[in-house]
């Protein structure tokens, strides 16, 4: 069996034939599980907040597990690699043993990444309006545009 048709076989949106065509109701499957959590997150914040730092704990675990594997295969840089997957096992513990912290230190990173990115974004619009005058200056005067 190829690659190509075990990779069909796992994947249900794709059909096993090897076509291209997808499976039909397979994106509306999709999302109709965002529209349930949506809607869950509408009705109960509390409970979509817990139920992402779990996702995320869980994202963690994987992770750490992957940071021993790698560590594991790469001899140069492996006591990194132990000491990224023994630092996200603890992060994992701390996460499910307190979810509402692990939301709220979430709520906090995206937080100081927005205003972070916005003094970035703010920094770089000065320095194009800058640029911008300093063209206009290098240009002159344009020709005088006639009324009419």
């Amino acid at each position: 069996m190829d690659r190509s048709a075990r990779v069909r076989r796992h994947v249900p949106c794709l059909p096993a034939d090897g076509s291209s065509a997808r499976r039909p109701g397979a994106r509306s499957d999709a999302r109709a599980g965002e529209e349930l959590f949506g809607v869950i997150a509408l009705r109960r914040p509390d409970v979509a907040t817990a139920t992402l730092a779990l996702v995320f704990a869980v994202y963690v675990f994987a992770d750490a597990f992957l940071d021993f594997v790698l560590a594991e295969r790469d001899r140069e840089s492996r006591w990194m690699l132990g000491l990224a997957g023994a630092l996200s096992i603890i992060l994992g513990i701390m996460l499910l043993a307190n979810t509402a912290a692990g939301a709220s230190a979430a709520i906090w990173t995206i937080g100081i990444y927005a205003i972070i990115y916005g003094v970035a974004i703010f920094a770089l619009g000065m320095r194009v309006l800058a640029e911008a005058q300093h063209v206009r200056e290098l240009r002159g005067p344009g020709p005088a545009v006639p009324s009419t």
